[in-house]
C-alpha cells in the first residue's frame, strides 16, 4: 500500500517530504538527515523546502553553518494537510481501524504532555 499522499498525488519530492514531516512536530532535521531518511537529493529537498517555507509550512533555522528544517505545526496549511492525511488513511484502512489507531495516538499524546 502506498503512503496516503503518494497514492493520491503521485510520487513527488513534495509528497514524500510532507508525509515524512507531518508526524514529526517539534523535531528538527538537518539536510544530511533528510537526504538519508528520504533517499532524495539535496537539491530536490532544498527546492521543496523553499516552496514550503514561502507558504509558512516549514520552519528553517540556521545554527552556525548548518540549516535545520521542521514542520510548522502552527501553519493553517499544515493543519489542513494533516486533516487530509488522516482522511486518506481512514479511507485506506477503514473508519473502525482508524479510530482505534487515532484514539491510541491521542491517548499517548495526552500521557506524554
Amino acid at each position: 500500500m502506498k503512503p496516503p499522499f503518494e497514492g493520491l498525488f503521485g510520487d513527488t519530492c513534495e509528497s514524500w517530504i510532507l508525509q515524512f514531516l507531518l508526524p514529526m512536530y517539534g523535531i528538527e532535521f538537518d539536510m544530511a538527515e533528510l537526504t538519508e531518511e528520504m533517499k532524495l537529493t539535496r537539491q530536490s529537498i532544498s527546492k521543496a523546502m523553499k516552496k514550503f517555507s514561502i507558504r509558512g509550512m516549514v520552519k528553517i533555522r540556521k545554527e552556525g553553518r548548518t540549516w535545520f528544517y521542521s514542520i510548522n505545526e502552527d501553519s493553517p496549511l499544515v493543519k489542513r494537510f494533516e486533516d487530509l492525511d488522516n482522511a486518506l488513511i481512514e479511507s485506506m484502512i477503514g473508519s473502525e481501524e482508524f479510530r482505534k489507531i487515532h484514539g491510541a495516538h491521542e491517548k499517548n499524546l495526552s500521557v506524554s504532555s
